[in-house]
């Protein structure tokens, strides 16, 4: 079952949520690690040419922004790439919560696929920044339904393509 869906950002959403997990990280905490990236965020709520934008995971059984995913299309959309992942604070102690944040990454995945083939990309391009991003990634490419889906999945250096056959 896939908890969450991506949700394109309003400036007052935005707000909400860097509220929420300023709360979360605690004020030293957010002013050192979240701060910036949330400035960022402001300013990249819509894509603009060929510029990434930033967009909520949404939760759909709580209600929370479970993390705050980096997309970009091109201009085209015959490709998205998901670029970067930014877990909430709520699950910053990976060790407690690994199960609830590999299950983050791989619907996160799934909502970028999905979004991707729905806007008409042809090639669905997933980074492997960090080495659980990267295992996940590497078990969804040996698991990859290449028959019953049309598409196929290969990797390149960490890129994961899913290519629509």
């Amino acid at each position: 079952m896939n908890s969450h869906q991506i949700r394109k950002f309003t400036p007052a959403r935005l707000n909400a949520v860097r509220s929420e997990w300023n709360a979360l990280a605690g004020d030293d905490e957010f002013e050192i690690e979240l701060a910036p990236f949330f400035d960022w965020c402001e300013t990249h709520i819509e894509q603009h040419g060929g510029d990434s934008h930033a967009c909520e995971l949404h939760n759909t059984l709580t209600g929370a922004c479970d993390a705050i995913i980096e997309l970009v299309d091109s201009p085209q959309a015959k490709l998205s790439k998901l670029l970067k992942l930014f877990i909430s604070p709520e699950m910053w102690d990976v060790d407690d919560k690994r199960e609830q944040v590999v299950n983050l990454y791989v619907n996160a995945f799934i909502q970028v696929i999905d979004n991707g083939w729905i806007k008409g990309s042809k090639h669905i391009k997933l980074y492997g920044r960090t080495s659980l991003m990267l295992s996940i990634l590497h078990t969804i490419h040996a698991q990859w339904p290449a028959a019953s889906t049309r598409s196929t999945a290969t990797f390149q250096g960490r890129w994961l393509t899913i290519s629509l056959t």
